[in-house]
């Protein structure tokens, strides 16, 4: 089986729905196979947008703890370490994202037959 032809991007002429991603070439051109682009768009380094940030009452709403609880977490270094963006804080929601998913789940006993 032959690999797919290698694709010739101009430069800032890609769509979001093109795989390539154009690197920066001299001549304005990048080549590369369906192989590397498919590799190089699901790169999750450079998938990510902007990041999202969540004000204190948006945390509270997603984290079933009082604010003093998560104070105190925040202290011991068990959660995320807010930012102070405009005269507030606000937290990385990917931080806060990770934090909750590596609480560990529930385990419940084997049913009894």
């Amino acid at each position: 089986m032959t690999p797919p032809p290698a694709k010739r991007v101009r430069l800032g002429a890609h769509s979001p729905a093109d795989p390539a991603v154009v690197r920066a070439s001299r001549g304005g051109f990048v080549a590369c196979d369906a192989t590397d682009a498919t590799a190089i768009a699901n790169d999750p380094a450079r998938n990510r947008g902007p990041p999202t940030f969540i004000d204190k009452r948006e945390l509270l709403r997603r984290i079933p703890y009082s604010y003093v609880s998560i104070w105190t977490r925040m202290k011991a270094g068990q959660f995320p370490l807010p930012r102070r963006m405009f005269g507030k804080n606000v937290w990385a929601e990917s931080e806060v994202d990770a934090w909750l998913s590596a609480l560990p789940r529930r385990e419940y006993p084997e049913p009894r037959e």
